[in-house]
């Protein structure tokens, strides 16, 4: 089991870095096995509610101490912000607060992790402002949805 979780943060983190590098499109070889690791892996970019809501289409920048991943991205019209937070660590739970630099503050947020348990994501209830929790061997999807503009 924990070989098959470490393949499924492989893929997320791949996922993420090709978002942040501009890479249009990729290939899998093989649709991922329903369920699997690597299901979860592209559902956290791609309908982490089981609704169809996705990463979002303009990439940010971030910084994560080792053994965590963020890719961040924002809505086309900077409204909703998109954050997929791995935590690679086999052992170390981790509080990640999300520092928002320039951003207005969120008005709501939606928050979901996968554990490595076929059912998928859990919803999550997180206070704004509040510091995110990652599990060992987790992904944590976060959704944001921003107020108008500071003036």
């Amino acid at each position: 089991m924990l070989a098959e979780a470490a393949q499924g943060l492989a893929l997320a983190e791949a996922l993420g870095r090709f978002g942040q590098h501009g890479l249009y499109s990729a290939f899998y070889w093989t649709y991922p096995a329903e369920n699997s690791p690597a299901f979860w892996a592209f559902r956290a970019f791609r309908n982490y509610d089981g609704q169809g809501a996705h990463f979002r289409e303009v990439s940010l920048p971030t910084e994560a101490p080792r053994d965590l991943s963020l890719f961040a991205a924002r809505s086309l019209d900077g409204r909703v912000v998109s954050l997929v937070l791995l935590n690679t660590s086999t052992t170390e739970t981790f509080e990640a607060a999300i520092n928002l630099k320039g951003c207005a503050l969120p008005e709501a947020q939606r928050v979901f992790r996968y554990t490595g348990e076929p059912s998928g994501f859990e919803a999550r209830e997180v206070a704004p402002g509040k510091a995110y929790r990652a599990p060992p061997s987790s992904i944590t999807v976060v959704e944001l949805k921003l107020g108008p503009p500071p003036r």
